[in-house]
């Protein structure tokens, strides 16, 4: 059974990860829970994590790794937001901070050459 101590030092340790988030919000989820929660398959998720798109797993043990359930929730409700937001590109609803991304996209983008669009004289 855990001490005292030990207790309060999980809560320290805790509040040292993430100040503003609460013990409980700490669950881990093991794979197939991500899976189930995401709908994402095995390969999908480890390929996401490995570009840094997707939450960090924590080791667990040896040969265990688990995911925050918080940070997992956070990810999927960014999916929903930013899917929801794509469709109303253009709209003054959108948060300034999509429409910054979205007008750095388009300024990003080549140009469209006119001339490219012309028909081309072919010589005889």
């Amino acid at each position: 059974m855990p001490s005292k101590g030990n207790s309060n030092q999980l809560h320290k340790a805790t509040a040292a990860i993430s100040p503003d988030r609460q013990p409980d919000n700490l669950s881990i989820d093991r794979l197939p829970e991500v899976m189930r929660i995401t709908g994402l398959s095995r390969p999908s998720i480890y390929s996401l994590k490995a570009h840094g798109k997707f939450p960090e797993s924590i080791d667990l043990g040896p040969r265990a790794v688990g995911w925050i359930h918080a940070e997992v929730v956070e990810w999927v409700e960014d999916r929903i937001r930013l899917s929801r937001a794509e469709k109303v590109v253009g709209s003054r609803k959108l948060p300034k901070s999509l429409r910054e991304r979205n007008e750095s996209r388009a300024n990003s983008a080549p140009a469209l050459n006119a001339h490219a669009l012309e028909p081309q004289e072919t010589s005889p």
